[in-house]
């Protein structure tokens, strides 16, 4: 394989020593040159022996390591991208064991700076695996499955920290990770991102195995407290994108929801308990084969925990409702209209010059239908106009081509 581009791998790591073994190991053995590959591992909080294992790790490729006092993965991964010297980032996480073309796949991707790469992480499903992780694997796979489809417009939340690269320009010129996030700092980067005009595209070819051997029920509804917090800190911060994040659901709540919301904020040692207890209830499900019950319940539980977390930061609901006023009208986009009549390959063009955020089609005066983008979405291009016509405005397009050649006819008769 041909280099030449020089690449830095980043990674945080806390208390993980094999899994970190696994990913240096992995790396390695990639197909791109380990003369154009830097590694820098940064330890976040390590007490274990993983600093002993990096002095001591004979590397194939350049390795550089640094230690922080616990300051979380975005504060982390601002430390490894300011220790790199690549043209490329690639940010894995410590229990990722990425393929052996990842790097080179990486490279091949980059089409120029604005190119945000996210890549595969296919998790292995174990024979004895439970409810849970069956689960959690086929949302995975449901969500990489969307962002592989034709014409799919990228969402600040597919920026998935575990696995993508970006050039070392953008980083920086969007300022890298918030670092006073400990959750969702991947989402906000990519709201970012995208305000910046990054194309953020998925590319399966880089993938790795996603070893996660920790996460179970109680750690993925300590993952949903912390998500209601912080999503509250991505609203004051973009208060844009407040109808996009889920707290808004609790805008206008039923009074069985207000009566949730005050018990949740206001007798947590109360709720939680109930909370503990479905968490037991949900192993009797599944030792009992019940998986709709244990779904629902799970669901439930989840959006308790998000509720949860919701509360530690605005503690009542009168606060909330502060939030809430922070909202920014939504600007009233001015619509480009796109003749479609004068050919698909010209509209595509014309798409791809502008990168519109709002579109009108029409096809010889017929109107065909409108896309308007939301706060946090890619703007409309080239790629997106044939998968939008085929799935939203099919019909519309064909009673329009129908009608033209009617009129088309009508003129030969006269």
């Amino acid at each position: 394989m041909m280099g030449g581009r020089k690449i830095s791998v980043i990674t945080t790591t806390n208390n993980r020593r094999q899994s970190l073994s696994r990913l240096l190991d992995a790396i390695g053995r990639q197909s791109y040159p380990m003369e154009d590959i830097e590694v820098i591992v940064v330890c976040d909080a390590c007490s274990d022996d993983t600093l002993e294992f990096l002095k001591n790790y004979a590397a194939a490729f350049i390795l550089k390591y640094t230690e922080q006092p616990g300051l979380g993965a975005g504060n982390a991964r601002n430390q490894g991208a300011a220790m790199a010297s690549g043209e490329q980032f690639i940010f894995l996480d410590d229990d990722i064991e990425p393929s052996p073309g990842l790097v080179q796949s990486y490279v091949d991707a980059f089409a120029d700076e604005r190119s945000v790469v996210v890549g595969y992480l296919p998790m292995e499903l174990k024979r004895d695996a439970g409810f849970y992780h069956i689960m959690l694997t086929s949302w995975w796979e449901e969500k990489y499955y969307k962002m592989s489809r034709p014409g799919y417009r990228h969402q600040y939340e597919d920026l998935l920290s575990g696995n993508f690269s970006l050039g070392a320009e953008m980083f920086r010129a969007v300022g890298g990770f918030d670092q006073t996030f400990r959750c969702r700092e991947d989402y906000e980067l990519g709201y970012r991102l995208i305000k910046a005009g990054a194309k953020i595209r998925f590319n399966k070819k880089a993938w790795g195995y996603h070893r996660d051997e920790v996460t179970d029920e109680a750690r993925s509804h300590k993952r949903k407290r912390m998500e209601g917090y912080w999503d509250l800190a991505f609203a004051k911060l973009h208060p844009e994108m407040i109808p996009r994040l889920r707290f808004s659901e609790m805008r206008h709540p039923s009074k069985g929801k207000q009566l949730k919301m005050f018990l949740a904020f206001h007798l947590p040692f109360v709720t939680d308990t109930l909370a503990y207890m479905g968490r037991i209830m949900l192993r009797f499900f599944e030792r009992m084969k019940m998986r709709k019950r244990w779904q629902k319940t799970d669901e439930k539980l989840h959006a308790y925990w998000y509720m949860r977390g919701v509360g530690d930061h605005v503690k009542n609901a009168g606060a909330l409702k502060e939030i809430f006023k922070l909202e920014k009208t939504h600007a009233h986009h001015s619509f480009h209209d796109l003749d479609l009549s004068k050919g698909i390959a010209r509209a595509e063009t014309e798409l791809d010059a502008l990168e519109c955020q709002a579109v009108c089609f029409h096809f010889s005066g017929k109107h065909i239908g409108k896309v308007v983008t939301r706060p946090g979405e890619e703007g409309i291009r080239g790629k997106d106009l044939r998968p939008l016509l085929a799935d939203r405005f099919a019909w519309e397009l064909m009673e329009a081509l129908v009608l033209r050649d009617i009129c088309d006819d009508k003129k030969g008769l006269i």
